[in-house]
């Protein structure tokens, strides 16, 4: 990834923005999340879900 903001913090509320304008809103990043989780389970991470 290409950062390309001088401040840190305005680099991380792009990148959110980017990501949130590509999946479509929160519930579209969420689902692309659920979606990957096995590839990244597969490779040792451990993923967690938080109560509802």
């Amino acid at each position: 990834m290409n950062y390309v903001e001088e401040d840190p913090i305005d680099e991380v509320y792009r990148i959110r923005f980017a990501l949130l304008e590509e999946y479509g809103g929160i519930k579209g990043y969420f689902k692309h999340l659920d979606e990957i989780r096995p590839k990244w389970e597969a490779m040792g991470f451990k993923c967690i879900e938080q109560e509802k």
